[in-house]
């Protein structure tokens, strides 16, 4: 049985951090996007073990992305802060594995970055991003570290499926590899799984590389089991691939005769991952690669959070 959307996937957090001032939204317009602040109280720098993000009303919230601007970034760090976590329905939080986690810096200002959109009638949410911390004192000894590829989807009036676009993303020149690999994606109505269909009666597609049902509207993360995670080496590059469908028979497409381009709108369409990767030394990857040779073959298929 699911739970009440109101419960805290992630258990009952360390410290909620809410946007001080409730947004409005208007009963009918194009959709919104704003930025909203707010500070962290916290008296030093702790270390993420799962972080989670509720809007208070939903209904209206197409999604969030929550940035880090902290007080002492290096030089070069985008104004507007570092992602720290995102938001979009059916997305129950992060929750790092074993040893590993995310530092917040004391004195770190959030940035929600807020997409809107109108439902009929006016609105109000606020955001609320939640964090549970490792025990003071204690330092994982693998930092997490964010990656997005995305592509610019392009589909033409009524056409076939198409190739929606693809993007290539180097891993770093250093030795490194993924502990716990976390692949978020998020498409509007047009996207389906590559080499999957959405011409059935059926709500859920199956993907063929991760092995799941797969909702277009329900953006799940895909966790790897520890020892299933890809280990990667240096150099190696990883190919995005995404597959829109623009034609009547894709029973969620709002307007087929339509030209589509990369748009923002809940309307428009595109293609965004996001991935969770932790970069190992040369020592710990050789030693988790003789691992792996060293017991029988397992799955490497990965499972989706579910709500518990």
């Amino acid at each position: 049985m699911f739970r009440s959307e109101a419960d805290w996937f992630i258990g009952e957090p360390d410290l909620k951090v809410t946007t001080p001032n409730e947004f409005t939204m208007y009963a009918n317009g194009p959709d919104w996007w704003i930025d909203q602040y707010a500070e962290i109280e916290i008296t030093e720098d702790r270390w993420i073990k799962s972080m989670e993000i509720k809007p208070s009303n939903p209904k209206v919230v197409h999604h969030v992305v929550v940035y880090a601007i902290e007080p002492d970034a290096p030089d070069g760090t985008p104004e507007g802060g570092v992602m720290l976590h995102e938001y979009a329905v059916g997305k129950y939080g992060d929750i790092f594995g074993d040893n590993t986690g995310r530092l917040l810096k004391k004195g770190t200002r959030l940035r929600y970055d807020m997409h809107y959109f109108a439902v009929g009638s006016e609105q109000h949410n606020k955001t609320t991003i939640a964090f549970k911390f490792y025990p003071k004192g204690v330092t994982p000894k693998y930092q997490v570290r964010f990656a997005k590829t995305s592509a610019t989807s392009r589909t033409t009036a009524r056409g076939s499926a198409k190739l929606g676009g693809s993007h290539r993303w180097l891993l770093p020149a250093a030795a490194s590899g993924a502990d716990r690999f976390v692949p978020a994606a998020h498409a509007h109505a047009r996207q389906r799984p590559h080499g999957g269909s959405d011409r059935s009666g059926d709500e859920q597609d199956v993907h063929p590389q991760l092995g799941r049902s797969l909702r277009l509207h329900w953006h799940i993360n895909y966790v790897y089991a520890d020892d299933a995670a890809p280990l990667l080496p240096a150099g190696t590059v990883l190919h995005l691939i995404g597959i829109h469908d623009n034609t009547s028979a894709n029973r969620r497409n709002p307007d087929p005769n339509m030209w589509v381009g990369f748009g923002e709108r809940s309307v428009d369409d595109m293609l965004q991952v996001w991935l969770d990767m932790v970069y190992l030394d040369e020592a710990d990857y050789q030693r988790l690669v003789e691992a792996r040779k060293a017991r029988p073959a397992t799955s490497t298929t990965a499972q989706p959070q579910q709500q518990r």
